[in-house]
C-alpha cells in the first residue's frame, strides 16, 4: 500500500455526502450521475469518506478539536490544571469544599487528591453554580453536574503532582455525569454556548518523540507527540446559540456519540524548521474501531454534516507533500492517501462496506476530490472498483471486470443518509 496523509488542521468538512439507490447496471449508463437516487450505495460510502475541501482526516480533527473545546471550558481552562486557581487553604486539605467559586449562586464541591507517585485527580460537583468565567472577563458561566479530570506521567519522580507545575500528563482522562456548562455574555446577556454531557468517558495517551532539529530551552520541550491513542465513550454536544461581538459567526450546533470508541494514531514523519518554528507531520497512519456518530450544523449558513458508524480495523494512511517545507498547507502542496478496513453506516441496516486502496488516491490542495486513485469496495457478495480521474469524476466498475459501468461526478451533494 502507498503512503497517505493527513492534514491535521481544524477546519469544518464541508457537506459532500453521499447517497444510495440502484444503477441501471448497463455498459450504456456512462453519463454523469448527480441524483441521489442514481448513485450507489458503495459509491456513495466512498464520496462520504474521501470528498472534502481537506483529506478525509481532517473530519477527525475537527471532531477532536471540538470534543476538547467544552472541556477546556470553564473550569477546565487552558491553564496546566484546574487546580492552580484555588486556595491553598483547600489544597492542603483536600475534602469538599462548599462554594469554592460561585460568586453568584449555587454551589461547587472540589476534591483534589494525590491518587499515587504518578497521578493527580480533581474531582468538581457542580450544584448550578453561577461564576465569573476564570479566562475571558466579559463572560459569566453556570455549571451543574459532576466533572472529574485525572492526569498521569509515568515518569514523574516527584512527591506532589497537585502542586507541582512540571507535572506533564502523558495519560489524560475526562468523566462527566449530567454535566452542562452555559456562558453567557455580560454586556448582552445572551446566552453564547451550552455543553452538554449526560455520561462520558474520554481518555488520551500521548507517545513523545524527539523533535528534528529543535534543542530544548528553559522555555521549550524538545518533544512532539508522536503517538495518540483515544478512548471515548457516551454522547455529549455543543450549541453556540446567536452571533455576537465577542463571538462573531458563531451559530452552530455540534452533537457526538461513542460506543466503546478506540483510536490509534502515529505520526513518525515530523518536519521542523528551527528558523520558522514550524512543523507538519508527513506521514500518518490512524486505526479507528468501535461506534462513531458525529451532527454538526452551522445554522448562519446552512451547512449540516452528519453521519454515523461502526468502524472496524479502519486504517487511514496519510502522507503530506510539502512542497516549500514551510509547514503550511498551500496550492503547490498535495495530498496523498489509502484506505483499509470495514465500515458499516447507520443508515444501511448493518450492512457492511469493505474498502482497499489498490492505487493511493492523490488530491491537490486546490482539488475538493482526488483525481488519481483507485479503490475496491465489497459488500455482501458484491466487488465493485472506483477509479477517480482528473475531471473530478469517478468511474465505476460494478463487478470489477475491468470496463466502465457508470460514471459519476466526484462532488455529487446528495442526502446524508443512504442504503435507505
Amino acid at each position: 500500500m502507498k503512503k497517505v496523509i493527513f492534514v491535521g488542521l481544524p477546519l469544518l468538512l464541508l457537506l459532500v455526502i453521499t447517497g444510495c439507490g440502484s444503477s441501471n447496471g448497463t455498459k450504456e449508463s456512462t453519463k454523469s450521475t448527480l441524483d441521489a437516487y442514481q448513485i450507489l450505495p458503495e459509491v456513495g460510502i466512498v464520496l462520504k469518506l474521501v470528498v472534502s475541501e481537506q483529506s478525509p482526516q481532517s473530519q477527525k480533527a475537527q471532531e477532536e478539536e471540538q470534543l476538547q473545546k467544552p472541556l477546556r471550558n470553564g473550569s477546565q481552562s487552558n491553564t496546566s490544571s484546574i487546580l492552580y486557581r484555588h486556595s491553598e487553604e483547600s489544597l492542603a486539605n483536600p475534602v469538599p469544599k462548599d462554594n469554592a467559586s460561585c460568586q453568584y449562586e449555587g454551589y461547587e464541591t472540589y476534591i483534589p487528591e494525590n491518587v499515587d507517585n504518578n497521578t493527580m485527580r480533581e474531582t468538581f460537583n457542580y450544584d448550578w453554580c453561577k461564576k465569573d468565567h476564570p479566562i475571558a472577563s466579559h463572560l459569566i458561566e453556570k455549571l451543574n453536574g459532576l466533572y472529574i479530570r485525572e492526569e498521569t506521567d509515568p515518569d514523574y519522580t516527584g512527591s506532589d503532582p497537585l502542586r507541582d507545575p512540571y507535572f506533564m500528563a502523558r495519560e489524560l482522562i475526562h468523566r462527566m455525569k449530567d454535566y452542562t456548562n452555559e456562558e453567557y455574555d455580560s454586556a448582552t446577556g445572551v446566552l453564547l454556548t451550552s455543553t452538554y454531557y449526560p455520561e462520558y468517558y474520554y481518555r488520551t495517551y500521548w507517545e513523545f518523540s524527539k523533535t528534528p532539529g529543535l534543542e530544548p530551552y528553559p522555555w521549550i520541550i524538545p518533544y512532539y507527540p508522536s503517538r495518540t491513542i483515544l478512548e471515548i465513550s457516551g454522547s455529549g454536544g455543543s450549541v453556540s446559540t446567536r452571533e455576537t461581538p465577542n463571538y462573531p459567526g458563531d451559530d452552530t450546533i455540534y452533537e457526538m456519540a461513542y460506543d466503546n470508541y478506540f483510536s490509534d494514531e502515529t505520526d513518525l514523519d515530523h518536519h521542523y524548521d528551527v528558523k520558522t518554528g514550524s512543523g507538519y507531520d508527513g506521514f500518518s497512519k490512524s486505526i479507528e474501531n468501535g461506534y462513531k456518530k458525529v451532527n454538526w450544523e452551522d445554522r448562519m449558513i446552512g451547512k449540516k454534516y452528519s453521519f454515523g458508524a461502526l468502524y472496524e480495523n479502519y486504517i487511514n494512511e496519510v502522507y503530506r507533500l510539502d512542497v516549500d517545507d514551510n509547514g503550511v498547507f498551500n496550492e503547490a502542496d498535495a495530498t496523498y492517501y489509502s484506505i483499509d478496513g470495514a465500515i458499516t453506516p447507520d443508515s444501511c441496516s448493518g450492512k457492511k462496506f469493505v474498502i482497499k486502496t489498490n492505487l493511493s488516491l492523490y488530491r491537490p490542495f486546490t482539488s475538493p476530490c482526488p483525481i488519481k486513485g483507485e479503490l475496491v469496495i465489497s459488500s455482501g457478495e458484491r466487488e465493485m472498483t472506483l477509479r477517480f480521474l482528473e475531471n473530478q469524476t469517478v468511474e465505476v466498475d460494478t463487478n470489477s471486470d475491468g470496463i466502465v459501468d457508470d460514471t459519476v461526478s466526484c462532488q455529487a451533494v446528495t442526502d446524508s443518509d443512504f442504503c435507505i
